[in-house]
């Protein structure tokens, strides 16, 4: 199923086969993310069913607030040079936040949510403002992790955490 980065999927498609040989999993596409290679014996053929993972998908862990539950939207892809942006919902403005980024993966609870990236770098950002600008250059198959916190009307709020594979 394809993962539209918004929370929701794409309805999926059925491979079926009577005569299903083997089946494999691996990175066919290149992309750094595992597809699906299944043979069907009957047929005589391979097929390859890549997988179709947004650029940026999200990991879940945000915080809500009385006022609801942030969302972190991506666009663009974690291609160098690629232009990519990054915008905050559910926050009310002007509320004023960050933008954390981390190379590792660390959930730990953060003023009663989950900060899921290792806090290596910080961008301010405001809520209802995207932050847009071009992917670096980075080691094909480095993983950045992102999540946004805010503070509004004296709560504290996060969004979804989501992960790019530099490609």
């Amino acid at each position: 199923m394809h993962n539209l980065g918004d929370g929701s999927l794409v309805a999926g498609s059925v491979h079926a086969t009577d005569s299903l040989k083997a089946m494999a999993i691996g990175d066919v596409t290149g992309d750094g993310w595992p597809d699906a290679v299944v043979a069907a014996y009957a047929a005589s053929r391979i097929d390859v069913l890549p997988n179709l993972l947004s650029g940026f998908p999200s990991l879940g862990y945000q915080h809500a607030a009385s006022f609801g539950t942030p969302h972190l939207a991506t666009t663009g892809a974690p291609v160098p040079d690629a232009q990519v942006s990054f915008a905050v919902t559910g926050v009310p403005a002007p509320a004023l936040g960050f933008l954390i980024l981390g190379l590792d993966f660390t959930p730990q609870p953060f003023v009663g949510g989950t900060l899921v990236p290792s806090p290596d770098a910080l961008l301010p950002m405001r809520s209802g403002v995207a932050l847009s600008g071009r992917w670096p250059e980075l080691t094909v198959g480095t993983k950045v992790y992102m999540q946004a916190w805010f503070a509004s009307g004296g709560e504290v709020t996060a969004t979804n955490a989501v992960m790019a594979v530099s490609q």
